[in-house]
């Protein structure tokens, strides 16, 4: 899972002690700050104590990118236009 610095800090991920790690992205490599997020929720979704890489650029208007740290915990199925989350059946 990936947040903006500012989306971070607005809605409270300590990032005080965060390692600063080099990540691979489709713009190259980026520094960015490795932490915990307490809880992720969307929706009626929620997982707790979820890895977030903090930092970069991820384009206009977007605060963050769901991935793999939180999707995995679900069942998600990929339609044209629609992605569908639901616990685990």
């Amino acid at each position: 899972m990936s947040l903006t610095e500012g989306f971070a800090r607005k809605t409270g991920v300590d990032l005080a002690n965060a390692p600063v790690v080099q990540t691979l992205t489709a713009n190259g490599l980026t520094d960015r700050k490795l932490t915990t997020a307490e809880v992720i929720q969307i929706g009626p979704i929620k997982a707790r104590l979820v890895s977030v890489a903090v930092g970069g650029n991820l384009g206009d208007e977007i605060d963050g990118l769901l991935g793999m740290s939180f999707l995995a915990r679900f069942s998600v199925t990929l339609t044209p236009g629609r992605l569908e989350i639901s616990a685990h059946k």
